[in-house]
């Protein structure tokens, strides 16, 4: 018998709306149809790199799960074994 290891990511987005120029949203939908991919996706990367280069190569969700993974001694709390594993393995 055959085991498999299934991960399922879930994310979580609000819509939300910005302004941009005339400019940036013409070239931006030229670059979706050129990358086969959509307006909001290049909008969620430009917003992801951002972030990461305000917060250096440690995303705030992955920051937090390394919190969660091991935190300081008056923060700790019990977590199920299972749940224990899950984290270790993500964080690595």
């Amino acid at each position: 018998m055959t085991t498999y290891d299934i991960y399922i990511t879930i994310e979580i987005m609000i819509r939300t709306q910005v302004y941009i120029q005339d400019e940036i949203h013409k070239t931006l939908l030229q670059l979706a149809q050129e990358k086969k991919t959509t307006f909001s996706n290049l909008i969620r990367e430009g917003a992801a790199e951002v972030i990461k280069r305000h917060y250096g190569k440690i995303s705030p969700q992955k920051r937090a799960l390394r919190f969660f993974a091991n935190p300081p001694k008056m923060h700790r709390v019990r977590f199920s074994k299972s749940a224990s594993l899950l984290i270790r393995e993500e964080r690595d």
